[in-house]
């Protein structure tokens, strides 16, 4: 099968896997997870900084497609006819009159 690199020079912060004499980029991990990156080669970094930059990107995209927050009454109309409802009866209230058969 696949020959495992147990020396832990070549394993910074237990994890990451840096071995310059290592020709493979995709090396077998310890344990668990199958494949590790060899962080010795440039190309594993290449791969990284794609992936971050993927991710960035796709944060960005999703953050200008969102509503405001401060935009509830758009979400929820209902919100917006209870605020006119209760303003409209302090309006009433506070000026004298009374709404026939609720005051």
């Amino acid at each position: 099968m696949f020959i495992r690199d147990t020396n832990p020079a070549h394993w910074k912060l237990f994890i990451f896997y840096y071995n310059h004499e290592e020709p493979r980029l995709f090396v077998p991990n310890r344990t668990g997870i199958p494949f590790t990156l060899n962080f010795a080669k440039p190309v594993a970094w290449v791969i990284i900084g794609a992936l971050l930059a993927l991710i960035v990107f796709a944060a960005v995209i999703n953050n200008r497609r969102s509503a405001p927050i401060n935009s509830v009454t758009s979400c929820f109309p209902a919100v917006h006819f209870e605020r006119a409802l209760i303003h409209s009866a302090i309006t009433l209230t506070t000026s004298g009159a009374t709404w026939p058969g609720v005051w």
